[in-house]
């Protein structure tokens, strides 16, 4: 009982949500301001060319990684990727970005955040509230649609389904599932067409405060 008792907590039933599809893409444009903390997980499964010395920054894109984020406002935040017996940290404030590296024990500030024309991605890029919010902000002319609600991180989340239009997108689809009171997208799939998705990322944990 105490080994199925997770299992099934994780299948009970979504509850209905009422909320129009306008409505809910407006939330996740606005879901900047929500202050929240939690862990999210990223798994990537996309074929990259080597790219030698820039192989540990794509490497979340290729790989599993679990990362712990404390969101305040988007130039105050905190993402800790947590490995065995390490943390690589990305401290962001109003007034420049800080990379600490337990393992190194080394320390990098940056004044010129924000500033910048091109940046190599980090993983709070991968954050399924960021990520999410930006491929609905790029996805104006696309189709979204409704799909099957799911709970996620203990949060009832509203299903949405990104088709491009383009013929030539290498995207199939994307998958967005969102807190329907905060705008905050909790899961993201992105699909290619294989048997499972290309990159997919979704909280853990997740606590609005």
């Amino acid at each position: 009982a105490l080994c199925t008792a997770p299992v099934a907590w994780a299948m009970r039933p979504v509850p209905e949500i009422d909320v129009a599809t306008a409505d809910l893409v407006a939330r996740v444009a606005d879901s900047d301001v929500t202050p929240y903390e939690g862990i999210f997980e990223s798994r990537g499964g996309l074929r990259l060319p080597d790219l030698g010395r820039l192989e540990d920054e794509l490497a979340p894109f290729t790989q599993t990684s679990r990362v712990r984020v404390w969101y305040a406002a988007p130039d105050t935040w905190r993402s800790d990727e947590l490995l065995i017996g390490a943390e690589r940290s990305v401290y962001r404030q109003p007034g420049g970005l800080w990379l600490w590296d337990s393992g190194t024990r080394r320390v990098v500030f940056s004044p010129r955040e924000g500033t910048e024309p091109l940046r190599i991605p980090r993983l709070m890029d991968l954050n399924p509230a960021e990520l999410g919010r930006r491929l609905l902000a790029e996805a104006e002319g696309e189709i979204v649609l409704r799909i099957a609600d799911r709970w996620v991180a203990g949060q009832a989340s509203v299903g949405l389904r990104i088709l491009p239009r383009s013929e030539t997108s290498t995207i199939e689809a994307a998958e967005l599932w969102v807190d329907p009171d905060t705008g905050v997208v909790t899961a993201v799939e992105i699909e290619t067409g294989g048997t499972a998705p290309a990159f997919e990322t979704a909280f853990t944990s997740l606590r609005f405060r």
